[in-house]
C-alpha cells in the first residue's frame, strides 16, 4: 500500500506548506527582535510595528494553509 502524500504529485499543497513555515518562521524573529529591541530600550512604536509584522506573517502563514484554489 502506497503512502498518500501531497508532494510530488504536481499539486501546490507542498509549496504552500513551505511557504506557511517560512512564514511561521518569520514570524518567530520577528517576536524575538520585537522583545530585543524593547530591551534596548527602543522607541515604543518600533518594536510595537515588529509586533504587528509578526501577527501579519502569521495571520498569512494560517491562510496558505485553508483548503482552495
Amino acid at each position: 500500500m502506497r503512502a498518500l502524500s501531497s508532494c510530488g504529485t504536481g499539486s501546490r499543497a507542498c509549496g504552500d506548506r513551505m511557504v506557511s513555515l517560512v512564514l511561521m518562521g518569520v514570524a518567530g524573529l520577528l517576536i524575538g527582535g520585537a522583545f530585543s529591541l524593547r530591551g534596548q530600550e527602543f522607541p515604543r512604536w518600533v518594536w510595537i510595528a515588529f509586533l504587528v509584522l509578526a501577527g501579519l506573517s502569521l495571520v498569512a502563514a494560517y491562510l496558505f494553509t485553508l483548503p482552495g484554489d
